[in-house]
């Protein structure tokens, strides 16, 4: 992505594109991992269910202000970056609101978390907040109609959690065949230049 500062892959695995406003102490960050099946928790009516979904390309933006966090925006796409002009489609995720913003909640754990990553090099902030956000948090309803429930409406191999699961089972890469343009959100640059203001 031209006008971006790209940190080498010794750093950390994924890659990262880096954007800091000039004479501002506003930092942006893009990640993008490679289409995978995660196992995430959902936690519905007090009970807690692990889960296996498969996941096309994820890519995620973070914002920092003088060196700390300020919020984390999460899209798909089928198909790798390769240009800042690529657009960024809404994901099928609840917990995410209408603008991609993620709600990481206010649990004891994100409190420790924001916490320990004061001091931290933004790189090593975002794996911290990836980590949680996939391996520690709950997925639960809030927000389910912002993306999750329009999704399911779209794609017949969305249609619920049970669904989505039994399809990532049968094979996990139906999920790059899924049309996400349906939902797009807008091009790379242009929600780097957004993030810092959601």
């Amino acid at each position: 992505m031209r006008s971006a500062k790209i940190l080498g892959p010794n750093i950390a695995n994924p890659p990262y594109i880096f954007r800091q406003r000039n004479n501002s102490q506003l930092a942006v960050l893009l990640v993008e991992q490679k289409p995978q099946v995660k196992s995430i928790a959902w936690g519905v009516s007090g009970k807690l269910r692990k889960i296996y979904l498969a996941f096309p390309y994820i890519v995620s933006i973070f914002s920092f202000f003088e060196g700390k966090f300020n919020n984390f925006l999460l899209f798909y796409r089928s198909a790798p970056l390769s240009r800042s002009a690529d657009i960024l489609c809404y994901p099928n995720l609840p917990n995410v609101h209408p603008t991609g913003v993620v709600c990481l909640g206010n649990s004891n754990g994100l409190i420790a978390l924001r916490k320990r990553m004061t001091r931290d090099p933004l790189v090593w902030q975002v794996r911290k907040i990836l980590t949680y956000f996939w391996s520690e948090s709950v997925f639960n309803s809030d927000l389910i109609e912002q993306h999750f429930l329009p999704w399911t409406r779209i794609c017949p191999q969305l249609a619920s959690l049970e669904t989505w699961q039994r399809n990532t089972r049968c094979d996990p890469n139906f999920i790059l065949e899924v049309n996400w343009s349906q939902r797009s959100a807008g091009s790379a640059s242009e929600l780097m230049e957004l993030a810092p203001f959601i």
